[in-house]
């Protein structure tokens, strides 16, 4: 909307003012609407001032999320599986490609409040291309506890080889305090396809770090001058990575 005052120095008996013209701006059908222009004009058909309004932009279509439908057992018998899980520190799809950095978690130090980005690769089988299925990802405590579900969707590609498969990323927010193994879960129904375990132990990563440290002194022949592991707790281990 465009608003605006004229006056004397516009219309009045001095401003040369004789008439004005106007153009109304055609409806948006499909493409932008047309300017609103307003000229006044003297006797001449000379434009003195003009005043225009914009025309809107072109409507965007409206989006409907395409229909999804849990996984079945029908579709573990034609193939869905989980062929493959990873976790790194950073994981990037660009152009078809992905880009791992950090990648191959094995321990976490305990206690712990993480986001921890998984790569899941799934083969769909001889599903139907172009469907969208719905999965479960859940983390278990090493109790076997449920801290965590989440819904994915996994579309299946429209692709001509004989082998379908499809990749996705997901980052869960886990926080947990027991040492053990904790499970991360795909499920299809209620059939667990995928399963990537990821200890949390601070004495054992401690152990399995200085004797590593300690081997690594006998082959090289440089003294070794990590800590002994002793009956006080050591400080927490800053970095994830080993």
């Amino acid at each position: 909307m465009v608003s605006g005052v004229l006056g004397p120095d516009d219309i009045g008996p001095n401003s040369g003012f004789d008439h004005f013209e106007i153009q109304i701006g055609a409806g948006g059908v499909g493409r932008p609407g047309g300017d609103t222009i307003l000229n006044l004009c003297d006797k001449n058909g000379r434009v003195l001032r003009s005043i225009v309004a914009k025309g809107g932009k072109m409507g965007a279509p409206g989006y409907v999320t395409p229909p999804s439908r849990p996984a079945t057992d029908e579709d573990v018998k034609a193939g869905l599986k989980v062929t493959g899980i990873l976790a790194a520190d950073f994981i990037r799809q660009k152009n078809g490609l992905w880009s791992i950095l950090d990648g191959g978690w094995d321990f976490y130090a305990n206690p712990f409040q993480m986001a921890l980005p998984l790569l899941i690769e799934i083969e769909t089988g001889t599903i139907a291309p172009e469907t969208i299925i719905e999965l479960k990802l859940r983390v278990l405590n090493p109790a076997g506890f449920q801290v965590l579900e989440k819904q994915q969707l996994v579309w299946v590609p429209n692709v001509t080889e004989l082998v379908r498969r499809t990749r996705f990323a997901v980052p869960l927010e886990i926080t947990g305090s027991q040492a053990g193994v904790w499970h991360v879960q795909v499920l299809a129904a209620t059939q667990v396809i995928g399963n990537y375990p990821i200890e949390s132990d601070y004495q054992s990563r401690q152990l399995l770090r200085l004797n590593r440290a300690a081997f690594a002194s006998k082959l090289t022949g440089r003294p070794n001058h990590s800590r002994k592991l002793t009956g006080k707790r050591l400080p927490p281990i800053a970095d994830r990575r080993w």
